[in-house]
């Protein structure tokens, strides 16, 4: 398992994770070429990536979501948080974490990643933990 933090804080968050050939991130709040770039200066190639989780949609979480449509990656959010996300191509989004789907899994080969309630000032904001080669993340 690889961990790598590409941006944390006011200006983007964005997290990678990597087991295997399975490459998801947490969050894509940098710009497009801002991500790609950082991925490529650490040998991570955008076209292996899965998934991208949103924990929540404000700009600091989202503004690199167009890199979804080139790589044509899955995106996964909380219905309440696909109002204000309107940046990805209708076939790529994801729903999860209706009320009554808590900890529902969400298998990607190699990372298995769970979803659940969370604060935030948006209208269904996500924490997000998983099973990566045994450990939790």
């Amino acid at each position: 398992m690889n961990v790598k933090i590409l941006a944390s804080g006011s200006s983007g968050n964005c997290i990678h994770v990597q087991s295997g050939e399975t490459g998801i991130l947490i969050d894509a709040g940098l710009p497009k070429t801002k991500i790609e770039k950082r991925l490529l200066a650490n040998n991570i190639d955008p076209t292996k990536l899965k998934a991208i989780f949103i924990t929540h949609a404000h700009s600091d979480h989202i503004k690199g979501l167009p890199l979804a449509n080139k790589y044509k990656i899955s995106v996964y959010a909380s219905e309440g948080e696909w109002k204000d996300i309107d940046s990805v191509d209708d076939d790529l989004c994801r729903f999860i974490l209706k009320h009554s789907e808590a900890f529902k899994e969400i298998d990607l080969s190699e990372i298995k990643a769970f979803f659940f309630s969370s604060h935030a000032d948006t209208y269904g904001p996500l924490g997000a933990a998983g099973d990566v080669e045994g450990a939790a993340v």
